[in-house]
């Protein structure tokens, strides 16, 4: 639908640790991209299998150029910058209901409607919320949560936004690169100053 490359899972459902096994395989997904910027969970969800794999791609990123590290399978280190961004937590909020302030917006507007045929096509999703949880319209929702951060963002005119905050680039990046700000130019702005 809108043409990434998808990569195997490297566990079920909910058989997310942060463990030796699962590190090593993340290691070998990070090692093989090399990517330059990662998106990633929030560090406090709703969801402890969301919380543990954002620590797993965070130490599979820190350990991308450790040579003594061995990745499953085997894969060369790599040594690029790389950036990572934690999106926001399920409503905005973390497991303690408090509401989770972006560093960076990023207008979505444009493409809301492609993010709600995706999130549509996930029909297992949809039965197990309603039925676990209650949650019988998770399209809305994401509208809704959208709307909220495009409300946050200050800016006139962003009727759906997405939140992120930047990782420590302790480790990982130079200090002052932001590259998905870089990439998506007018399409982001920062807290409330506007840019």
């Amino acid at each position: 639908m809108i043409g990434a490359e998808c990569h195997e899972p490297i566990a079920n459902d909910l058989m997310i640790f942060y463990e030796d096994s699962l590190l090593r395989k993340m290691a070998a997904v990070v090692r093989k991209i090399r990517p330059t910027i990662v998106l990633l969970p929030s560090l406090t969800d709703y969801m402890e299998d969301h919380t543990t794999t954002a620590r797993l791609v965070i130490t599979a990123c820190f350990s991308r150029g450790m040579g003594h590290y061995r990745s499953d399978p085997p894969t060369e280190p790599t040594d690029q910058d790389v950036y990572l961004y934690h999106a926001q937590p399920h409503s905005n909020r973390d497991s303690m209901r408090n509401l989770v302030v972006p560093e960076l917006y990023v207008n979505t507007e444009s493409v809301m409607d492609t993010k709600l045929e995706m999130l549509g096509c996930h029909e297992s999703q949809r039965q197990w919320l309603d039925e676990t949880q209650g949650l019988d319209d998770y399209l809305e929702s994401m509208r809704r949560w959208g709307e909220e951060i495009g409300r946050m963002s200050g800016q006139a005119g962003w009727k759906y936004a997405e939140g992120f905050r930047r990782h420590s680039h302790f480790g990982f990046s130079a200090e002052d690169g932001d590259p998905l700000s870089d990439v998506l130019g007018d399409l982001v702005c920062r807290g409330n100053d506007g840019r």
